[in-house]
Protein backbone atom coordinates (compact mmCIF):
# COMPACT_ATOMS: atom_id res chain seq x y z
CA UNK A 1 0.00 0.00 0.00
CA UNK A 2 1.33 3.47 -0.68
CA UNK A 3 2.03 6.52 1.54
CA UNK A 4 -0.74 7.78 -0.25
CA UNK A 5 -3.29 5.63 0.20
CA UNK A 6 -2.16 5.04 4.02
CA UNK A 7 -2.73 8.93 4.58
CA UNK A 8 -5.88 10.52 5.93
CA UNK A 9 -6.54 12.15 2.26
CA UNK A 10 -6.15 8.59 0.71
CA UNK A 11 -8.45 7.31 3.47
CA UNK A 12 -11.42 10.12 2.24
CA UNK A 13 -10.73 8.98 -1.24
CA UNK A 14 -11.56 5.78 -0.96
CA UNK A 15 -14.76 6.70 1.18
CA UNK A 16 -15.59 8.88 -1.86
CA UNK A 17 -15.26 5.62 -4.22
CA UNK A 18 -17.47 3.97 -1.57
CA UNK A 19 -19.88 6.39 -1.98
CA UNK A 20 -20.51 6.78 -5.44
CA UNK A 21 -20.36 2.46 -5.42
CA UNK A 22 -23.58 2.59 -3.30
CA UNK A 23 -24.76 5.67 -4.87
CA UNK A 24 -24.46 3.36 -8.17
CA UNK A 25 -26.58 0.53 -6.47
CA UNK A 26 -28.91 2.85 -5.29
CA UNK A 27 -29.85 4.27 -8.80
CA UNK A 28 -29.78 0.59 -9.99
CA UNK A 29 -32.32 -0.26 -7.05
CA UNK A 30 -34.71 3.26 -7.97
CA UNK A 31 -33.84 5.09 -5.04
CA UNK A 32 -32.57 8.69 -4.68
CA UNK A 33 -29.21 9.66 -3.83
CA UNK A 34 -27.75 12.58 -2.20
CA UNK A 35 -26.10 14.28 -4.70
CA UNK A 36 -25.01 17.44 -3.59
CA UNK A 37 -23.44 15.74 -0.22
CA UNK A 38 -21.29 13.91 -2.69
CA UNK A 39 -21.01 16.81 -4.41
CA UNK A 40 -19.36 18.85 -1.51
CA UNK A 41 -17.43 16.52 -0.31
CA UNK A 42 -15.60 15.63 -3.42
CA UNK A 43 -14.88 19.79 -3.94
CA UNK A 44 -13.67 19.92 -0.07
CA UNK A 45 -11.14 17.10 -0.89
CA UNK A 46 -10.01 18.05 -4.12
CA UNK A 47 -9.44 21.48 -2.76
CA UNK A 48 -7.03 19.89 0.11
CA UNK A 49 -5.39 17.64 -2.29
CA UNK A 50 -4.21 21.16 -4.83
CA UNK A 51 -2.82 22.52 -1.71
CA UNK A 52 -0.21 19.64 -1.81
CA UNK A 53 3.02 19.78 -3.16
CA UNK A 54 3.09 18.02 -6.80
CA UNK A 55 5.37 15.36 -5.70
CA UNK A 56 3.10 14.52 -2.79
CA UNK A 57 -0.43 14.81 -4.87
CA UNK A 58 0.91 12.38 -7.62
CA UNK A 59 0.77 9.94 -4.95
CA UNK A 60 -2.65 10.16 -5.20
CA UNK A 61 -3.49 9.80 -8.97
CA UNK A 62 -4.49 6.03 -9.04
CA UNK A 63 -7.34 6.63 -6.23
CA UNK A 64 -8.19 9.97 -8.14
CA UNK A 65 -8.26 8.07 -11.47
CA UNK A 66 -10.81 5.64 -9.84
CA UNK A 67 -12.91 7.92 -8.01
CA UNK A 68 -13.37 9.35 -11.45
CA UNK A 69 -14.55 6.44 -13.52
CA UNK A 70 -17.14 5.99 -10.60
CA UNK A 71 -18.11 9.60 -10.85
CA UNK A 72 -18.30 8.65 -14.71
CA UNK A 73 -20.38 5.35 -14.38
CA UNK A 74 -22.30 7.23 -12.03
CA UNK A 75 -23.24 10.64 -14.53
CA UNK A 76 -24.11 7.74 -17.23
CA UNK A 77 -26.21 5.94 -14.89
CA UNK A 78 -28.05 9.72 -14.05
CA UNK A 79 -28.09 9.78 -17.50
CA UNK A 80 -30.27 6.40 -18.54
CA UNK A 81 -32.16 6.66 -15.70
CA UNK A 82 -33.25 10.09 -16.93
CA UNK A 83 -33.75 8.73 -20.48
CA UNK A 84 -36.00 6.40 -18.72
CA UNK A 85 -38.00 8.35 -17.18
CA UNK A 86 -38.66 10.62 -20.56
CA UNK A 87 -39.12 7.77 -23.03
CA UNK A 88 -42.22 6.41 -19.82
CA UNK A 89 -44.01 9.86 -20.17
CA UNK A 90 -44.29 10.08 -23.39
CA UNK A 91 -41.06 12.56 -23.75
CA UNK A 92 -38.36 10.45 -25.20
CA UNK A 93 -37.60 9.02 -28.21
Amino acid sequence: MSAASESPAGAELRQLAALVTAALAHLAEGRAIDVKALESRTQRLCRSLATLPPEESRGYLPILDDLLAGLDRLGQAFALRLEGALHAQGGGA
